[in-house]
């Protein structure tokens, strides 16, 4: 059973080891998050299952993001780019 993701960027996922296992890892674990684009994304095309477990966080109270918006957008966007397009690693 295949379903869509919400979302990619936080929280937990669980796949079969053996999925895992099939994949070509040294081309999907690349960079610091964009990697986990590829990952998911290779593994719903080979039409396997992934269960989701979303994460909640509570509104910030203190100090400020470290993340860089602008930054990820276009990192995760080209690593997007290059699964969809051009990036096709071996199965």
């Amino acid at each position: 059973m295949q379903c869509q993701i919400q979302d990619n960027m936080s929280g937990f996922f669980c796949t079969r080891r053996q999925i895992l296992m099939e994949l070509d890892r040294n081309a999907i674990f690349q960079g610091y998050g964009e990697y986990f684009i590829r990952l998911l994304y290779y593994i719903q095309k080979r039409k396997h299952s992934i269960l989701e477990m979303p994460v909640v966080y509570r509104n910030r109270i203190y100090g400020k993001s470290k993340s860089n918006f602008f930054k990820m957008a276009v990192t995760y966007g080209y690593a997007a780019f290059m699964v969809k397009f051009r990036h096709r690693p071996r199965h």
